[in-house]
């Protein structure tokens, strides 16, 4: 099949928004490891490269991803990268799992504050 001149450029510029996603998470996973063995120095590292490709990928990339199966990658993606950084976060800010269980053991189990009527 051969596509028209006018759409080739916007799928490989797809397939190069795609990768860059996908780089983002294998860094992320990497950061993680490194979180795990203390090695703050390398967290920086990724989190450097990381914020290089994100860059790269600009404020349009979302619109670059045309086929309904490269945008639920992208999201699959996106969503397996917050639940990355939420466990570096946890890592690096140990403290605050303490603090939330204490704020929850205050308030008879719920972390939330109580609501004023």
């Amino acid at each position: 099949m051969t596509r028209h001149p006018s759409t080739a450029p916007a799928a490989a510029s797809a397939s190069v928004a795609l990768e860059r996603y996908r780089q983002i998470e294998r860094i992320t996973e990497r950061m993680l490891a490194a979180a795990q063995a203390d090695d703050w120095e390398r967290v920086r590292r990724c989190e450097l490269e990381v914020r290089a490709l994100a860059e790269l990928l600009g404020d349009d990339a979302q619109h670059q991803l045309r086929d309904a199966g490269e945008r639920r990658e992208r999201l699959q993606i996106l969503r397996r990268v917050l639940q990355l950084d939420g466990s570096i976060r946890s890592l690096a800010q140990p403290w605050q799992g303490r603090l939330d269980a204490l704020l929850a053991a205050g308030t008879g189990g719920s972390a939330r504050p109580p609501r004023s009527a």
